[in-house]
């Protein structure tokens, strides 16, 4: 039988965003010439006071030049991992 790799730890999309802004050396005055929002909406993003929406995904792609379904994935597969997470905190409560 194949065993499953499971992370012990996922990073938010806002850190994810966060290390992408980093790395291009963007500044807020980047991010609004993109576009007005932008800011707003990562720094919600960041601080995981936001989820990364569709809508939200096609603004972030558009300003990083990458695609849509990449940003949407980051969002479901750290949801999905907190989601797990939380089960099995209720399944074995003792964490042994």
């Amino acid at each position: 039988m194949q065993q499953r790799l499971i992370p012990v730890k996922a990073f938010t999309p806002g850190r994810i965003l966060q290390k992408e802004i980093e790395a291009r050396k963007w500044t807020e005055a980047n991010l609004v010439a993109i576009d007005k929002d932008l800011p707003e909406i990562i720094s919600a993003i960041v601080e995981d006071r936001q989820h990364i929406t569709p809508e939200i995904a096609k603004k972030i792609a558009e300003a990083f030049g990458t695609s849509v379904q990449s940003w949407i994935n980051l969002e479901n597969n750290y949801r999905l991992y907190l989601a797990k997470k939380a089960v099995e905190s209720v399944n074995n409560p003792s964490g042994i």
